[in-house]
C-alpha cells in the first residue's frame, strides 16, 4: 500500500487543526483525479453538469503540461465524443456511479449509499488512478481519504441562506443528504469557490479558514453564447416560441429566491407604458403551481410567455433577441444567467446582492429586489431608451469577455498546484 500522504505533513501557524505538505521536490509532477460523473449522473442536465463539461474541455494538454499536471478523469464510460478532455480515462466505479441514480433506487437507500459511495467507492477509484489531488466536481462525491488530497467545488450555500425553502422541517432524507454534504465539505483539505461572494458564505456559514477556500469563476461558451443580429433572433424568437413583439427576458428556475413574484408585478405596472412581452424561460421547480395561480390573477398574464425548459441552441436567440435579460434575484452563488446574457450582447437588469455585482461589474442596470416600484422604472427606462441598452449592450460585451473557461483551467490548476505542493494551508487530522 502508499505511503500515507499525511504521513508527510508538518504542523503550520493556524492550530492544531490546520497542516500543510512539504514543499515537492523540484520538476515533480501532480497525479490529478478528476470526477467527470456530473457529465453522466443526475447532474447532466443541470448547472453542475454542464459546468463540470466545460472545464474538462478547457484542461487542455497543453494546459496540463505547463502546470506539471498529469491528469485523470473518473468517468464509467470514456470522454473521447463529449469533450476533448486533455487527461487520460480511469473508470468509475459501479458504487460511486450509484449516486444520482435518477429514481432507481428508493430514496432513502440513496441517501444510505451516498456516504458509502463518497467515502469508499470513489476514493477507492482515485487510488486505484494513482491520485495524489482529486478534484471533486460533485456536491454528492466528496471522497476523503489518508492517501490523496481532496480539493472540491463549491457552487453556492443557498440552502443555508434560505432554510424555509430548501431545508423544511418535514424534508428528513433532504436534510440528512445536506448535511452529510456540509460535512463533507468542512473535511475537505481545500475548497475552490465560484465567486467571493460564495467563498465569503463559507468563511461565516461553515467556519472555513480563509486560507483554506480560493475562488475560480465560472464562464461561459463563447461560440455558443456569441453576439447575433436583434432582428434575426427575434425571427427565430417569434417562429420557435410565438413571440411576436419586443420582450424582457428572465432566465432560470421559479424558486422563490429568484423573485419570478416580484419581476411579474414589476411588469405589470410597466405594462401599460410599453408594448413589450416578459418570456420567462427555465422549468417550472418548486414554485410552479404558486407562479401559475399568479399569472392567473395578473392583469399581464396575456403578455407573459412561460417557455419552460429551453434547449440549449434555442437559449442564445432569446438572449440575442431580448430588450433585455431581467434577472432580480435575491441570491445567487454566480449567476450565470447574467454573463451568458452579456456574452450575447443582450442589456442586463440585475440586483446589487450576492455574487451578482461580483459577475456583471459596472455592465448591469441595478434595482433592489424588494422594491417593486424601482424594479418597474427600471424595466420602463429599458424600454423607452435605446441609448441606455446601447451602452449596457457595449459594457456587457466587454465586460464577458473578462471570463474564460481557459482562465478557470489554469486558476483551478494553480491552486491544485499549490495544495500539492503544501503552498495553502489544507485540513489536518481527519479520515475518510
Amino acid at each position: 500500500m502508499s505511503t500515507p500522504i499525511r504521513d508527510r505533513v508538518y504542523r503550520a501557524g493556524g492550530g492544531p487543526e490546520m497542516s500543510v505538505r512539504g514543499e515537492r521536490s523540484e520538476g515533480a509532477g501532480v497525479k490529478l483525479c478528476v470526477d467527470a460523473g456530473p457529465i453522466e449522473n443526475g447532474h447532466r442536465v443541470r448547472g453542475i453538469g454542464s459546468c463540470t463539461q466545460s472545464l474538462l474541455g478547457a484542461l487542455t494538454p497543453e494546459l496540463l503540461s505547463r502546470h506539471g499536471v498529469e491528469m485523470r478523469y473518473l468517468k464509467r464510460t470514456p470522454l473521447e465524443e463529449e469533450v476533448p478532455a486533455g487527461g487520460r480515462f480511469a473508470r468509475r466505479s459501479r458504487v460511486a456511479g450509484w449516486i444520482g441514480t435518477g429514481g432507481r433506487l428508493p430514496s432513502r437507500l440513496t441517501m444510505r449509499w451516498r456516504a458509502f459511495a463518497g467515502a469508499v467507492g470513489m476514493a477507492a477509484d482515485v487510488e486505484a488512478a494513482g491520485g495524489e489531488v482529486f478534484l471533486s466536481t460533485d456536491p454528492d462525491a466528496i471522497p476523503l481519504s489518508p492517501h490523496f488530497l481532496t480539493i472540491a467545488l463549491l457552487y453556492d450555500l443557498i440552502p443555508l441562506r434560505f432554510r424555509g425553502e430548501y431545508l423544511p422541517r418535514h424534508a428528513f432524507v433532504r436534510r440528512a443528504n445536506y448535511t452529510w454534504q456540509i460535512r463533507r465539505l468542512r473535511r475537505a483539505d481545500h475548497l475552490i469557490a465560484i465567486s467571493e461572494a460564495t467563498r465569503q458564505d463559507a468563511i461565516e456559514l461553515l467556519g472555513i479558514p480563509p486560507g483554506r477556500i480560493s475562488v475560480a469563476h465560472l464562464a461561459v461558451d463563447r461560440d455558443r453564447f456569441r453576439p447575433r443580429a436583434q432582428e434575426a433572433a427575434r425571427a427565430v424568437v417569434a417562429e420557435r416560441f410565438g413571440v411576436d413583439r419586443p420582450y424582457f427576458l428572465y432566465v432560470g428556475s421559479v424558486d422563490a429566491r429568484k423573485n419570478i413574484a416580484g419581476l411579474i408585478d414589476a411588469f405589470s405596472r410597466v405594462m401599460e407604458s410599453c408594448d413589450a412581452a416578459l418570456v420567462m424561460a427555465g422549468e417550472p421547480g418548486k414554485a410552479g403551481d404558486q407562479l401559475r395561480r399568479q399569472l392567473a390573477r395578473t392583469p399581464a398574464r396575456e403578455r407573459i410567455h412561460w417557455t419552460g425548459y429551453v434547449t440549449e441552441e434555442d437559449l442564445p436567440f432569446l438572449y440575442a433577441g431580448s430588450l433585455a435579460l431581467a434577472y432580480p434575484s435575491l441570491y445567487e452563488g454566480f449567476g450565470l444567467p447574467v454573463l451568458e446574457a452579456m456574452s450575447c450582447g443582450a442589456p442586463v437588469l440585475t440586483s446589487p446582492l450576492s455574487s451578482l455585482p461580483e459577475v456583471a461589474g459596472e455592465a448591469a442596470l441595478y434595482a433592489d429586489p424588494g422594491s417593486t416600484p424601482e424594479l418597474a422604472a427600471a424595466l420602463r427606462r429599458l424600454a423607452a431608451e435605446p441609448a441606455l441598452r446601447e451602452e449596457l449592450r457595449a459594457r456587457g460585451l466587454e465586460r464577458a469577455r473578462r471570463f474564460s473557461w481557459t482562465d478557470t483551467a489554469e486558476r483551478v490548476l494553480e491552486v491544485c498546484g499549490a495544495v500539492h505542493a503544501g503552498r495553502v494551508p489544507v485540513r489536518h487530522g481527519r479520515s475518510g
